[in-house]
């Protein structure tokens, strides 16, 4: 599964994982969605697309701290 950002004009850009062919896309319609959505490139490869409508990307954090089960 692949996450696409969308930017703030709605636009987003679709990278084929195989042929790394671009395409350019309004992601309005899919703003209040949150399923995965099944692209279809030229090349044939069928794979899977989420969007993410946040205004930034999220941070790389490393926290130091331990998990116990008890």
């Amino acid at each position: 599964m692949k996450t696409v950002f969308v930017g703030n004009s709605n636009q987003a850009t679709i990278i084929c994982p195989k042929c790394g062919l671009t395409k350019n896309i309004d992601a309005t319609n899919f703003k209040n969605t949150k399923k995965r959505l099944k692209a279809k490139c030229k090349c044939g490869e069928v794979f899977q697309v989420t969007f993410e409508f946040r205004k930034h990307y999220r941070k790389n954090v490393r926290l130091p701290g331990e998990y116990i089960v008890r």
